[in-house]
């Protein structure tokens, strides 16, 4: 399968992806088509997110901790009782 036939299938996996985390996934994208091929292959399965190793991963925008000025930041995903989830980026101290 080239790089294009790869890059078909694994932009499907947004018809499988939870609807608040599609835009997280680059639908232009080139890289990581294999794990990306995969991971819409589990949630296919029925596997639960946790349970697939390169979830995350394949949402190539998704936002990661971050180190500035020797503070690490966390992102934490966010509930309230009855409300859509919001990203709050959350310090953590000094290294």
């Amino acid at each position: 399968m080239n790089d294009m036939d790869k890059w078909t299938e694994a932009v499907r996996i947004v018809d499988y992806l939870p609807p608040n985390l599609v835009q997280f996934f680059d639908m232009d994208s080139m890289q990581l088509l294999d794990e990306k091929i995969a991971v819409r292959d589990a949630l296919i399965a029925g596997k639960d997110i946790a349970d697939i190793p390169d979830f995350y991963t394949v949402l190539e925008s998704y936002p990661r901790d971050t180190v500035e000025n020797g503070i690490k930041t966390v992102t934490v995903w966010v509930r309230p009782s009855g409300q859509s989830f919001f990203r709050y980026n959350m310090p953590t101290g000094a290294l």
